[in-house]
């Protein structure tokens, strides 16, 4: 026997309980709560993204109440572990026919004492400007709107890619029935996604978000995590985003 299997799901259980004790839950709903999981089940996928958009977001609570560095956010579906190597300074690949606004991606990996890190995998991914994403839905080469880039020695990194857009996670399911019935909407703001990796550290996975962009104060996963959410700034005719990472020794 697990011991923090049984505790976690013992607690689960307690609590569920408690909220059909509040709100007088009748065996008859129960019965269509079943049905309802029953379903879910059959469909592709829908359990995984059911559970992330509700609980994920719990996950990074967890984990940024016990970190000393960044904050962390949920990863989401559409990490793909292969992106193109582009070092510490490059473009990501995007199609021209898709268009979207030019913008570039900077900043500084640095341990808790504020030293630079060099030798830092730093993966980023976002969707096209159309919400997609690459390697997940059709005609978008896996090798788009992808990369992976690692610092040098002064810990930095730059990267110049298109501005990602708000969309819908997929809303056609039960995940979508579940949300329409809550009278909540299935979008999520604009984000760029980002992971970083090194031996020695804590594995840091984040987004950033784009100050008062949509969603951003509404989104249906409920992950936006306040210092994620950052401005763009315009040098030289340009926009520029800067996102810093402060790492947390493993």
């Amino acid at each position: 026997m697990s011991e923090r299997i049984n505790t976690v799901v013992s607690d689960i259980i307690d609590a569920v309980r408690q909220v059909m004790v509040k709100h007088q839950v009748t065996n008859a709903e129960l019965v269509q709560a079943i049905d309802f999981l029953e379903a879910t089940g059959l469909e592709k996928f829908e359990v995984a993204l059911m559970m992330r958009n509700f609980f994920e977001t719990t996950t990074a609570e967890i984990a940024n109440s016990q970190l000393q560095g960044s904050s962390v956010d949920i990863e989401g579906p559409y990490f793909l572990e292969n992106a193109p190597d582009i070092g510490a300074e490059g473009e990501i690949k995007t199609l021209e026919k898709e268009g979207g606004e030019p913008i570039t991606i900077r900043g500084k990996v640095t341990d808790i004492q504020g030293n630079p890190i060099s030798g830092v995998t730093l993966d980023i991914w976002h969707s096209t400007p159309k919400g997609t994403y690459s390697g997940v839905h059709p005609d978008i080469p896996e090798d788009h709107y992808r990369a992976k880039l690692t610092t040098g020695e002064d810990g930095c990194y730059q990267v110049k890619t298109t501005r990602p857009v708000p969309y819908q996670i997929p809303n056609q399911g039960h995940t979508g029935m579940l949300l329409e019935l809550m009278g909540r909407h299935s979008w999520r703001p604009a984000h760029v996604h980002f992971l970083a990796r090194k031996e020695g550290l804590l594995e840091h996975i984040t987004q950033v978000y784009f100050e008062g962009g949509d969603y951003v104060k509404d989104d249906c996963c409920q992950a936006v995590v306040d210092d994620c959410v950052l401005p763009l700034a315009m040098e030289s005719g340009s926009k520029v985003i800067t996102k810093d990472f402060v790492l947390d020794p493993a």
